[in-house]
């Protein structure tokens, strides 16, 4: 009786805990239905407005007639089509039919009684028997009266089975057809790719697909790691964290410039630890930069021009080969492509190519790491663009048309002052250019750092601004720039904007360890490659494990042979009370670099 009880205990657990996951998963599917419906048809309503409405222009925009759906991402479009509000509701149906089921059949248990008493509460010999309903008093030795008495002490009683029934409305098995469309969609996108994952460590939380999506590919061969070594962390900092971290960091930063005034050598210092940074790893543009400056080498004509340098890898260089074939040279006496260690920097060798410097300067995956830095490069273009964009548009010579259109807008609409739109119209002439010297960068171009009014490529014009307003502008063409101006100092490559960043992080004195620790960690990695491993679970290089040096201390005591002679055993002669004069201490330090 009493295994019985227990496994009717055992068997009632698991059907209540079963019903409390489908009672919270109905809960939650009931507060996304309410999201969906508040939500999903205010998120376009606004479309045509937004997109098609311009103070410039009153006629309607291409962009404002075009759908919804094709603006939408191939992904975007599924979630809308699979999560509505009819899936969630036969979801909820589904769940709710089961939780019936459930609860019914926690009824019929809690109905199976012996004598009144739940028979899954009946744990002992002496429960059992003070439940029989017969006392061993009342035992006689007549056959009636022992039926009787037989009937009471063995009287069961419970529901009807008949409550139990399943079917395809109430199937707890969401397997069973006919499948909830939500449950098959949730299925693909969740469950199977969290089965298919393999455990990753603090570097590697994420392996997610990270194609390079810039459009201006300097070769066929041009790819990058899809191997991550931060974490994919989606942790939103708040506001107070994210003040306090930027006071950190210019404090630090403060810190740190006094430091290089104090102790030049910690400037030497950091200057050695960028140099090996930059000559190790990789980043975002390095196959980009490699074949755009060889190109630069033998002066190629139009390397200021975006779409030359789109085709540089299929050009035949001095070599007698493409670009990009020359890019690829092994030869130990060509090292712009290789370590320090003269290996090559190239998909092989490095774990996570193509990612390796952004990833030291941010911590996070690929993706994160590299927004952050083309924000950091945009900001500083506009930064530098800026006054050029003034200078060009409020001379009055360069800058006569925008005062012409800015003259009809007040005239048209007295209470937008003309310099206002002036001013509207250059911040936004700057923040084209800026993208465009982004995009540039990103093709490995060179751009230069400080423009004058000569080396905008936006400036107004009423079909350039309606190109902005469409989204359609495009840069003017180089300027034919030669290569020997290219090469000059004032011209700089998405890698001298790493540099920078990299240089400014590791002065900062409470950002330097971090640096640090994330070098080790690309090290770590790429030893991994080097010697096989898979650089997942347990399999991986670390170098807070390594050995980089030895230590050696020894103490020697050698006694003089002279002082055994028989003469010199007389105290006064007998120096060996004292050991310290013939002992010698030894420490030596070795490791490699």
């Amino acid at each position: 009786m009493q295994d019985t009880s227990q496994s009717l205990k055992d068997n009632y657990q698991k059907i209540k805990d079963a019903k409390q996951l489908v009672t919270d998963a109905n809960k939650y599917l009931v507060d996304a239905k309410k999201e969906l419906t508040d939500n999903t048809n205010s998120c376009y309503s606004n479309w045509e407005s937004a997109l098609g409405n311009s103070v410039f222009d009153t006629t309607e925009s291409d962009v404002a007639n075009s759908s919804k759906e094709a603006k939408e991402s191939a992904e975007t479009r599924e979630f809308r089509e699979k999560v509505t509000e009819e899936s969630i509701n036969a979801m909820i149906s589904r769940l709710n039919n089961i939780e019936t089921l459930l609860q019914n059949m926690l009824d019929l248990i809690d109905s199976y009684k012996y004598n009144g008493k739940k028979v899954k509460d009946i744990n002992s010999y002496n429960t059992f028997k003070n439940n029989s309903g017969i006392n061993s008093n009342d035992i006689v030795i007549n056959k009636n009266t022992l039926e009787t008495n037989a009937n009471n002490s063995f009287k069961f009683s419970s529901n009807s089975l008949n409550s139990i029934k399943v079917d395809n409305n109430n199937n707890p098995d969401l397997e069973h057809n006919p499948k909830p469309a939500l449950y098959d969609y949730l299925q693909i996108k969740f469950v199977n790719e969290q089965s298919s994952s393999t455990e990753k460590d603090l570097y590697e939380d994420v392996k997610d697909l990270n194609d390079d999506d810039d459009d201006t590919p300097a070769s066929d061969d041009d790819e990058l790691s899809d191997n991550e070594i931060g974490s994919d962390s989606d942790e939103k900092e708040s506001i107070s964290k994210k003040i306090s971290n930027i006071s950190e960091n210019i404090t630090g930063l403060f810190n740190g410039i006094g430091d290089v005034i104090s102790n030049p050598t910690k400037a030497r210092d950091d200057l050695y630890v960028l140099d090996y940074a930059m000559n190790m790893f990789s980043y975002h543009t390095y196959n980009k930069e490699g074949i755009y400056n060889l190109a630069l080498k033998d002066e190629v004509s139009g390397l200021d021009n975006i779409n030359t340098v789109k085709n540089l890898g299929s050009k035949t260089s001095s070599l007698g080969c493409t670009y990009a074939e020359a890019w690829k040279n092994e030869e130990p006496t060509f090292t712009d492509n290789k370590t320090l260690t003269n290996h090559m920097i190239n998909l092989e060798n490095n774990y996570s190519f193509g990612n390796e410097i952004e990833y030291i300067l941010n911590g996070k995956n690929n993706e994160a790491n590299k927004s952050a830095v083309f924000a950091k490069i945009f900001m500083i273009r506009y930064a530098f663009d800026l006054g050029p964009q003034f200078s060009y548009h409020w001379d009055l010579n360069t800058g006569s048309e925008l005062d012409s259109f800015a003259g009809l807008i007040n005239t048209a609409c007295p209470f937008i002052p003309a310099f206002l739109v002036k001013t509207v119209t250059v911040l936004a002439l700057t923040a084209a250019e800026a993208a465009s010297d982004l995009n540039e960068l990103k093709a490995g171009m060179k751009v230069k750092l400080v423009k004058g009014k000569d080396d905008l490529k936006f400036t107004f014009s009423v079909d350039c601004l309606t190109n902005l307003v469409n989204n359609t502008a495009t840069a003017e063409s180089g300027t034919g720039t030669p290569a020997s101006e290219l090469n000059s100092l004032s011209y700089f490559q998405y890698s001298d904007y790493l540099s920078i960043f990299l240089f400014i992080d590791l002065i900062n004195t409470n950002k330097e360890n971090e640096i640090m620790t994330r070098i080790g960690d690309v090290i770590g990695r790429n030893v991994g490659v080097a010697k096989g491993y898979s650089n997942s679970g347990d399999e991986i290089f670390k170098m807070s494990e390594a050995n980089t040096y030895y230590c050696l201390k020894t103490k020697v005591q050698v006694q003089p042979l002279l002082l055994s002679l028989p003469l010199l055993q007389d105290d006064k002669f007998n120096k060996s009370s004292s050991v310290s004069w013939w002992t010698w201490e030894y420490s030596i330090v070795r490791g490699y670099n």
